[in-house]
């Protein structure tokens, strides 16, 4: 058809010349009538051949042959999707497996091995006939039961252990939440994995099994191969698209993981043009980055929070402890902090979860919360320019993680309180240490942050008996995340506990959860022994096409660009990702 509109726009354009030929024995006084008129003929038809070529021809993605090499820390240990641990071992999972459904956002879901109808305690899920293993064998119901089942026997027995599941009609399950539990429709997600081959496999050889059929999965991307180095080391891995999955067949061919050691051997990498994409850098480096190779940045929301925690209140009476957090909620500059360590690639956060972007409690003036110190004794040593009550020294002292980026937000924190007589002593430690560091309590205050999609979730985190408490202890883009005893809970007064419990109702949606939540944060944010200061965003950097397919990717899944939860969330619409086109007939179009 395009050939067709090109043999008329050529006729026309040989009509054309002809017409101005034959112009010539047009008498002197029409010619200028007649060129006008010809002129304005032309505009006409050109205008309407564009309309017609816009109305038939039509744009669509095609299969690329370029690859994605991607940039890792640290080489994965386990390949089998339910001891992935890493950031690695994850990026690895999400590619190559997928559960029933696919979490999106902070509380989105989207059916993808199932179609589910998600209640309040149970799901019911038909599976998509569509739905086959990389080795061509279809997802059965025996399959799906045998996989929440066996995960009991791995480390994510917890999360699973009151989950029940049944098998309803020819291609059915329901899968009911026992302990009712309000955030349910995580258990979703649950890699799939094939009956067939694990069952042949003793349960204490799962997470080290490389034998037959152990890559087999049902996620967008096949395992290839692996590439030792001379050491025995995996320097990276190659999957190819898997041309059956289930939501449609991935348009990038080809996607190799390259592994490093540390955050620097990435970027050197990146120098070199061996990888083009990864997102282990300090927001500080951003535009020196995008200036290697025509590489662009692009920043996303995340639902991590990092505050200041108080560790114990032995040396303050409940009052002074108190009026210590008002104080350091209102001197505290974060902007500063966004604005110097994060390049602006972070968002200022009043409270427990990363969308309390605005002051939540009514603000107080520096003045006013200076003279709220003078008023109960701590008063300036005019001599030693500090705050004292007596022959006590108004001083702090916080523990921090030893990287470049926190002990840069430690310092400004020091210099700001300075500016106001207020001694805070940093100490920075390792990362093996920290957890001990913080369970010794001899610290006033921690800088350690945690992931908190929704409110439910942090209700979950503090609350009582919970001894599931993840806190990340690192800024999000630099470091893996560590698990650490969260702050004292005898810090919380009872009556937090009381206002969050209210969402923890099954009855509740997520706009209903959300109602209630800006009912009672202000209650809660005074109450939480915490000075909450920013949401680090998610910062990913890869070639301008990939850039172009994720902006894209975003347009057509608008939940994409509210916030990532984990970095290999990233992968979540890699199928849809394309960075080549055709131009087709309309009848023709996919």
């Amino acid at each position: 058809m395009w050939k067709y509109i090109t043999h008329i726009q050529d006729a026309i354009a040989r009509r054309t010349l002809r017409i101005i030929d034959d112009a010539r024995f047009i008498p002197h006084a029409d010619k200028k009538i007649f060129f006008v008129f010809t002129f304005f003929v032309l505009i006409l038809v050109a205008s309407i051949l564009g309309k017609l070529n816009s109305l038939i021809i039509h744009e669509q993605p095609v299969i690329s042959t370029e690859s994605l090499k991607e940039g890792i820390l640290h080489a994965p240990i386990y390949y089998h999707p339910w001891y992935a641990s890493t950031q690695s071992e994850k990026d690895i999972s999400v590619l190559l497996h997928r559960g029933l459904v696919d979490r999106v956002g902070s509380t989105q879901t989207r059916d993808v091995l199932g179609n589910c109808v998600q209640k309040k305690i149970e799901a019911v899920c038909t599976l998509n006939p569509k739905a086959f293993f990389h080795d061509g064998t279809p997802v059965t119901t025996e399959d799906v039961i045998f996989s929440y089942n066996a995960v009991l026997q791995t480390p994510l027995k917890d999360t699973y252990k009151n989950i029940t599941v049944e098998k309803i009609g020819d291609g059915g399950v329901r899968i009911i939440n026992t302990n009712k539990d309000p955030l349910f429709a995580r258990v979703l997600t649950l890699p799939i994995l094939p009956e067939y081959v694990w069952k042949k496999v003793p349960v204490e050889n799962w997470s080290r099994y490389r034998g037959p059929g152990a890559f087999i999965g049902t996620g967008p991307y096949t395992y290839q191969q692996a590439h030792l180095n001379l050491d025995g080391k995996i320097e990276y891995i190659t999957l190819t698209a898997y041309n059956a999955y289930v939501l449609q067949r991935p348009f990038i061919k080809t996607i190799v993981l390259y592994f490093y050691d540390t955050a620097e051997e990435i970027i050197s990498a990146h120098k070199k043009g061996v990888i083009d994409s990864f997102y282990s850098f300090n927001p500080t480096d951003t535009n020196a980055l995008e200036k290697i190779n025509d590489s662009e940045v692009t920043s996303f929301l995340s639902t991590r929070v990092f505050g200041i925690f108080f560790l114990a209140q032995s040396r303050y009476s409940t009052e002074a402890y108190s009026l210590i957090r008002s104080v350091l909620s209102s001197l505290i500059d974060r902007e500063e902090i966004i604005n110097n360590v994060f390049v602006s690639h972070a968002k200022k956060v009043f409270g427990p979860i990363a969308e309390d972007t605005t002051p939540i409690t009514e603000s107080i003036a520096v003045e006013n919360v200076l003279t709220s110190l003078d008023k109960v004794g701590w008063k300036v040593d005019p001599l030693l320019q500090v705050r004292k009550k007596g022959s006590r020294v108004l001083a702090l002292n916080m523990v921090i993680l030893n990287t470049p980026d926190m002990r840069h937000i430690g310092e400004i924190l020091k210099e700001q309180l300075a500016k106001h007589n207020i001694t805070l002593t940093i100490d920075a430690t390792d990362i093996e240490y920290f957890s001990q560091i913080i369970e010794t309590k001899k610290y006033d205050l921690a800088l350690i942050g945690y992931n908190a999609p929704t409110p439910n979730h942090f209700y979950n985190l503090i609350k009582k008996n919970n001894s599931n408490k993840s806190f990340i202890s690192t800024l999000s883009n630099t470091r893996e995340e560590i698990t650490l005893p969260g702050p004292d809970l005898a810090n919380y007064p009872s009556s937090i506990f009381t206002e969050l419990e209210q969402l923890n109702s099954l009855s509740l949606d997520n706009n209903q959860q959300n109602v209630i939540y800006n009912s009672i944060k202000g209650k809660i944010a005074r109450g939480v022994p915490a000075v909450f200061l920013y949401s680090p965003n998610f910062l990913y950097l890869t070639t301008p096409k990939i850039q172009q397919a994720l902006k894209r990717s975003e347009q057509a899944h608008s939940a994409l660009s509210r916030r990532i939860i984990e970095p290999h969330d990233r992968f979540v619409f890699i199928a849809d990702w394309y960075t080549a086109i055709e131009r087709v007939w309309t009848i023709f179009k996919n």
